[in-house]
């Protein structure tokens, strides 16, 4: 569906990734999804534990992030230990908690 490029925001030096639609004229659908993405990203992105959008494209074919840290694969010798595991999943679980919590018409496009 999309292709992610790891860049640095000129302005700060930050590593981010850039995630672009695949293609000049994606279809609609694919567009719709991305824009459900940019808007979850947006109204999640005071959330300790979720990804935030820090900049999109206004026709939704592209949106800026900021480059993880690490991934659970990474990791993975880290969340052998029961207690490392817990907290992952107790992380994710606090994003997917807030993201029920949410009115219904903000997570709609």
């Amino acid at each position: 569906m999309a292709d992610l490029f790891w860049a640095t925001h000129k302005p700060t030096g930050t590593p981010v990734v850039l995630k672009q639609l695949r293609g000049k004229n994606p279809p609609l659908f694919k567009k719709q999804r991305m824009a459900r993405e940019i808007a979850v990203g947006r109204l999640f992105s005071h959330h300790p534990h979720a990804m935030p959008v820090w900049d999109a494209d206004p026709k939704n074919a592209w949106f800026i992030m900021p480059r993880a840290q690490q991934n659970a694969a990474d990791c993975r010798e880290e969340l052998a230990d029961p207690s490392a595991l817990r907290e992952l999943v107790e992380n994710v679980c606090s994003v997917l908690s807030a993201a029920h919590a949410a009115p219904r018409d903000c997570l709609q496009l």
